[in-house]
């Protein structure tokens, strides 16, 4: 049995010469092009506290989430709202906007609340910027919040402050990305 198998082995790779290179580097891109499709890509980079870290963006109704592994970054209606996973201390940061207050919850304390004017849209380039300009509560300190869209009108970059007395967070989309 195995001296035939060993026979048949044979006498195809004897035929094979007929096999034309066009046929087989097609095969091999189709097995190896399957084999490099993994999944999504990571195509977002948050950067916060000297870190630099590769996120996910996924389209969901009418937000957006910005994901790895851990950490989740939840963006709906010109505002980054929830944030998870990002700090060591704390779960889960709420982020409510209403009128022109923002108010910083961790479980049922309120951080701070946080007033800002309303929001200023310019032209930078070809990019549309949107800023809003807000005071932290105890030292009026101003701060900035800021959205850019491209000339298609889609999302490309955001920098919010997320929790008081830490720096903002900025959120890219990484420059190789292109939407379809």
């Amino acid at each position: 049995m195995v001296r035939y198998f060993f026979i048949s082995i044979c006498i195809l790779f004897l035929f094979s010469c007929s096999f034309r290179s066009p046929q087989y580097e097609l095969l091999k891109d189709f097995i190896s092009s399957n084999r490099d499709k993994e999944g999504p890509v990571k195509n977002w980079t948050a950067n916060w506290m000297d870190k630099e870290i590769d996120l996910f963006a996924i389209n969901y109704n009418d937000q957006v989430i910005f994901a790895d592994e851990q950490i989740n970054i939840f963006y709906k209606n010109y505002q980054i709202y929830k944030v998870m996973g990002l700090y060591s201390d704390v779960e889960l940061i709420d982020i409510k906007l209403e009128n022109n207050s923002l108010e910083y919850i961790v479980g049922n304390e309120t951080l701070s609340v946080d007033y800002c004017d309303s929001m200023i849209v310019s032209d930078k380039q070809k990019q549309k910027l949107y800023t809003k300009k807000c005071y932290h509560e105890s030292s009026k300190r101003p701060y900035l919040n800021q959205i850019t869209l491209n000339s298609d009108g889609l999302v490309i970059g955001l920098r919010f402050k997320i929790r008081p007395n830490y720096p903002p967070i900025e959120l890219k989309i990484k420059q190789n990305v292109h939407y379809n």
